[in-house]
C-alpha cells in the first residue's frame, strides 16, 4: 500500500476470463474502474487531514492496463503518517481505505452488470 511514505490505492480489474468479454463489456469494464478511481478520491477526500491543503490536494490518479486498472496516489511524504498513525500520538485517519470502502458497491455494481451483459 505505501511506497516511501505514499499512499496508494488501486482498483484493478484482474480476472483471467475479460479476455472473453466482448468489446462493449470491455469498455464498460474499463469505464467501472475509471469511475471507481474517481470516487474512491472524491469519498476519501472528506476524511483526509488538513493543516496546509498540500496532503488533500497533491495526489494523482492514474488509468492504465487498457482502462482495467486504476491507481490513487497520495503525493506528500508524509501521506502514510496521516493514514496509518505513529507510536508518537497521531492517530490513524485511514483516509484512503475508507474512500474504498465507500466505493467498493459501487464498482461492484458496475462489475455485476458488465458480467451480466459482456459474456
Amino acid at each position: 500500500m505505501s511506497a516511501g511514505g505514499f499512499i496508494n490505492v488501486s482498483v484493478v480489474v484482474a480476472h483471467n476470463d475479460i479476455k472473453r468479454l466482448n468489446a462493449q463489456a470491455q469498455r464498460r469494464a474499463s469505464r467501472a474502474v475509471r469511475r471507481a478511481g474517481f470516487a474512491i478520491d472524491r469519498f476519501s477526500r472528506p476524511h483526509t487531514p488538513v493543516d496546509t491543503g498540500d496532503l488533500r490536494n497533491r495526489r494523482e490518479l492514474t488509468i492504465s492496463n487498457g482502462g482495467l486498472s486504476a491507481e490513487l496516489r497520495w503525493l506528500m511524504p508524509y501521506a502514510i503518517y496521516q493514514h496509518e498513525g505513529t507510536r508518537r500520538g497521531v492517530k490513524p485517519k485511514k483516509f484512503a481505505v475508507k474512500g474504498a470502502e465507500r466505493a467498493r458497491p459501487v464498482f461492484e455494481a458496475d462489475m455485476a452488470k458488465v458480467y451480466g451483459e459482456g459474456i
